[in-house]
């Protein structure tokens, strides 16, 4: 029903719930920090009166109207804009980090929130989906979550598991074909940075998403001589957003079965490993999916040169914020499709 301001609520707008989880668990971790209590109630009430409201949040905020919502001030309207614009908000991924090292895993579970994740590290140093999951078929949550929360959690990471089959599935059709396109790079004499990048460009754009060359990008850094964190200005060798609008992009995702990712990064070095700026590039980037691209060597044996570049992904990774996205390593003149989020092998083309 309409309150006094017009604002309608009962929402079903899943971007709204998305917003208002995101204040709720905001909440959470501030509670869990030992800041003022007062503080965090402001974000759960902010996050209940976006739960209920039934017009789509964006919507009200480009009306200019997020204000009029119960328990919004100036904190919250920022966080929402930021959510809105570009799909997180930075201050939620920080105290994530802070408070939450060893189990912020676990938060990509809808029905698991900070205090339960810190629940579940604290009594059982659960800090895995995987361990999760094993220990709730165990009946050892049962204590925390009770017998209706164990099988909810059950269900939940079930769903969450054959969603990221699916969204592996088509990340791997489109890594195995710009594995092919790299391929037939491998003998190029001159210009194999340029060339390169314009025929996976030239891909990504057949089938429906809107590419950029040198894509602008702010990110932080670190020193290796003293360890120093610094933010720097930097470009992303080719940077992909879908088109929803294109028949290209219906057409192929059909072919597919499944959503293609909405946003995709794309880095290329010429040695055997990543850089550790490509590594803090893509990792700190919006896109989804990313896909780093090495020129590699062929003296080099396949697990030294996937191992070289694993220890590198995991010591940015471990150091730069909340990590959730997919990340390919693709070499050259090894023929390599890894994923190196979920450390398991692709594919190496004969």
């Amino acid at each position: 029903m309409p309150n006094a301001k017009g604002l309608h609520y009962g929402s079903e707008v899943i971007k709204n719930r998305e917003i208002a989880k995101i204040l709720y668990d905001i909440g959470e971790l501030l509670e869990l920090s030992g800041e003022s209590k007062f503080k965090a109630l402001a974000y759960k009430k902010a996050s209940k009166s976006i739960e209920l409201l039934t017009r789509d949040i964006e919507v009200v905020c480009n009306e200019g109207r997020l204000r009029n919502i119960p328990g919004i001030g100036i904190a919250t309207e920022k966080l929402i804009i930021e959510y809105i614009q570009k799909g997180s908000v930075e201050y939620h991924k920080s105290l994530i980090c802070e408070i939450l090292p060893e189990s912020r895993e676990l938060l990509q579970i809808s029905c698991i929130g900070p205090k339960m994740s810190h629940l579940l590290y604290e009594n059982l140093k659960i800090s895995s989906i995987e361990d999760l999951l094993l220990a709730a078929k165990a009946h050892q949550i049962q204590f925390l979550l009770g017998s209706e929360g164990e099988a909810e959690v059950i269900r939940v990471i079930e769903e969450y598991k054959e969603r990221s089959m699916d969204d592996c599935r088509v990340e791997c059709s489109i890594g195995q074909e710009l594995t092919r396109l790299c391929f037939l790079e491998k003998y190029s004499k001159e210009g194999l940075h340029l060339n390169l990048i314009l025929k996976l460009q030239k891909f990504l754009n057949s089938i429906g998403y809107n590419t950029t060359r040198e894509y602008p990008i702010k990110f932080s850094s670190m020193r290796r001589r003293d360890l120093k964190k610094y933010s720097r200005q930097g470009y992303i060798d080719l940077y992909a957003e879908q088109i929803l609008e294109s028949n290209l992009f219906y057409m192929f995702q059909k072919d597919m079965q499944s959503t293609l990712p909405p946003k995709i990064a794309i880095e290329f070095d010429t040695g055997i490993r990543l850089k550790y700026k490509s590594l803090e590039k893509l990792i700190q980037s919006e896109a989804g999916t990313c896909f780093g691209i090495v020129k590699g060597n062929s003296q080099y044996d396949y697990e030294e040169l996937i191992m070289r570049n694993k220890e590198r992904f995991f010591e940015v990774k471990d150091r730069v914020n909340l990590f959730e996205k997919s990340f390919y390593l693709i070499s050259i003149e090894n023929n390599i499709f890894y994923d190196l989020s979920s450390q398991c092998y692709v594919g190496k083309n004969k």
